[in-house]
């Protein structure tokens, strides 16, 4: 995402995209949408999320995950709009100790758009 595209972000806009990272829209609330909102329209924030953007670097990333010496849960929603639920596995070749879990009818957003279903993996993950 460049400054333009940033710059010209409107809270409809923003607004759209949230929801497109939830498979249970009504999750996604005037609330949550604001408060996201706030954040994302002051330019300083919009600069620091464009230059983390750009500053990401998936080829060493990929070469990388293999360092990864903690046991890893990945968490995907089975119904992601943003990155295809087939990452999750790939992920999880990559990284030694790593398991996946597709969530069926979550979204991007699993942690808020399925709590009931994400939440209690995590814990038991975490062992608590």
């Amino acid at each position: 995402m460049g400054e333009a595209a940033a710059n010209l972000t409107t809270r409809d806009l923003y607004a759209d995209s949230l929801l497109s990272a939830f498979s249970h829209d009504e999750l996604a609330t005037d609330e949550m949408i604001d408060e996201g909102w706030a954040w994302f329209s002051r330019p300083a924030q919009r600069d620091a999320f464009v230059a983390l953007a750009r500053g990401l670097d998936y080829d060493e990333t990929h070469v990388r995950l293999s360092d990864v010496a903690a046991p890893t849960l990945i968490l995907w929603g089975g119904d992601d709009a943003w990155l295809p639920p087939s990452q999750a596995e790939g992920l999880a070749h990559r990284i030694p100790d790593a398991r996946a879990e597709i969530l069926p009818g979550c979204g991007h957003n699993l942690h808020e758009d399925c709590p009931e279903t994400a939440v209690p993996l995590i814990a038991a993950f975490l062992g608590a």
